[in-house]
């Protein structure tokens, strides 16, 4: 017992002279809980089943963690280069900057991570943001200035002026002046935007349930959406790879325009479309006797279960794996169109409709609003990887951020998730976990006016990453003077 002791004490002494690396394990193991829904993914829905690619999977469970660890440590080594003292009121704008600058850079690093034929390189992936706290609460309106960004940063600021209060009797009526500020520019941000001035739309979200033979399961389908009021729907919105008019196409003909409230209603879903190779994915606009009036080639897609990164296909290639690589090709990959998603407008009102991993990136759906989008939408087919609650759950936080932070009301019709309905404010209009097949109708306000953010995008993390840089710059400079 008494060596066991000695060797603590060792290790939390060494920890102590060397913070940063005790920052990053602590990072590392959270990090390593928000992927942790990863462990739940059903290897041969994806991939072949060989020794290679469970390999291959552990790799990237790691490598994940390891790329959204890596913010913590890199603010605590700027913290401790440009020597912030944390009881001083300076500490309270300069560490949260510190920390969004990181985040920010984090997320640009994930991005390099993940980079394959069909990645894309930028701040579209943002997962385990300390700013994911603040969506549920009063703070998220700050979004529609800053983003994600601003709310990880006032989470920080919230942090550091706790310990300020506790620590820093003296900071405390400059922590009061800055919290006051704060809550007057949340409240503000909450009414310039709190009113939506688009069209008011009624749309079924129609929910498909886990595990489903579609063809099989069709009929089901149809009674639910028989179940809602006749002529009730502007938008109908289905499931990623529902397969809605494929296999019993008069009776869904015949169901889908008895609930359209016109013959010009528009329902939304997504399919593949596999005569090439690699597929091609495709958001589908059609009206309720099917005819296809839009269609819009996937332009975001999901590292692992719709390309290969290039480490993955490196390792396989070095491994004498080439099978396994044109096998994925041939089964499961897709191309990504060559100009990202567009909106839809019905003439009422513009969709921002994505599908499956679009949900994860509030860069493009951001991009969509900028665009001109007053409605934003997500349809998932999740069922096949078996995700575990807490993707879910993240997901449905980020539901929240886009429609908030965007000002535009956000729906997800899903098969192996959750389907909901919020509005602008991030107010829950109708929701449904049961993984079963179900329909709801959700009455929504589009919106026209735009944020802030939605005009500007990522401006707070650039601004914050450009003063990290130069003050770091300006301390190497007098070091070297």
């Amino acid at each position: 017992m008494q060596v066991a002791m000695q060797a603590i004490e060792r290790i939390r002494l060494w920890l102590k002279a060397h913070p940063i690396f005790a920052c990053w394990i602590v990072s590392f193991c959270y990090a390593a809980y928000q992927m942790s829904w990863l462990r739940g993914t059903r290897l041969t829905d994806i991939a072949p089943d060989v020794p290679v690619v469970k390999i291959s999977f552990t790799l990237v469970y790691v490598l994940f963690s390891f790329a959204f660890s890596i913010a913590p440590p890199v603010a605590v080594w700027a913290y401790r280069k440009l020597r912030v003292d944390w009881k001083h009121n300076q500490a309270l704008w300069l560490i949260p900057t510190l920390w969004v600058a990181a985040e920010y850079l984090q997320s640009i690093f994930f991005s390099l991570i993940i980079a394959g034929h069909f990645g894309r390189i930028g701040s579209h992936i943002i997962i385990g943001a300390l700013g994911y706290n603040l969506v549920r609460t009063p703070l998220v309106f700050l979004s529609r200035i800053g983003g994600i960004w601003i709310l990880s940063g006032v989470f920080v600021f919230l942090c550091v002026a706790i310990l300020q209060v506790i620590y820093a009797p003296k900071q405390r009526i400059n922590i009061l002046l800055a919290c006051g500020i704060l809550l007057i520019v949340t409240q503000a941000t909450y009414l310039l935007w709190r009113q939506p001035n688009g069209a008011s739309q009624d749309i079924a979200i129609v929910q498909i349930g886990t595990n489903k033979n579609l063809k099989e399961h069709d009929r089901a389908i149809n009674e639910q959406i028989a179940s809602l009021p006749q002529h009730s729907a502007d938008i109908i919105l289905l499931p990623e790879y529902s397969h809605y008019f494929a296999f019993t196409p008069q009776e869904d003909i015949d169901t889908a325009s008895k609930l359209a409230r016109t013959s010009s209603s528009i329902l939304v879903d997504s399919y593949q479309d596999q005569s090439q190779r690699p597929y091609i994915n495709f958001v589908a606009y059609r009206h309720p006797n099917s005819s296809l009036v839009f269609r819009q080639h996937k332009w975001f897609l999901a590292p692992g279960g719709e390309y290969l990164p290039y480490f993955i296909t490196g390792l396989l290639k070095a491994s004498g794996n080439q099978k396994v690589i044109d096998t994925y090709v041939q089964e499961r990959g897709v191309s990504s169109a060559p100009s990202r998603e567009l909106a839809y407008d019905t003439g009422v009102v513009k969709i921002g409709a994505l599908a499956c991993s679009g949900v994860v990136s509030p860069e493009v759906y951001r991009g969509m609003a900028s665009n001109g989008a007053t409605l934003l939408t997500n349809s998932g087919s999740l069922d096949t990887v078996g995700l575990s609650p807490l993707y879910h759950s993240q997901t449905e936080t980020l539901g929240i951020l886009h429609a908030v932070a965007n000002a535009r009301p956000f729906v997800q019709s899903a098969r192996g998730s959750y389907s909901y309905a919020y509005d602008i404010n991030g107010t829950l209009i109708v929701k449904d976990t049961s993984f079963s097949t179900k329909a709801m109708l959700a009455s929504v306000q589009t919106n026209n006016t735009t944020t802030i953010y939605t005009r500007f995008g990522d401006w707070l993390a650039l601004l914050c990453t450009f003063v990290t840089i130069t003050l770091l710059g300006l301390r190497f400079k007098a070091r070297r003077n």
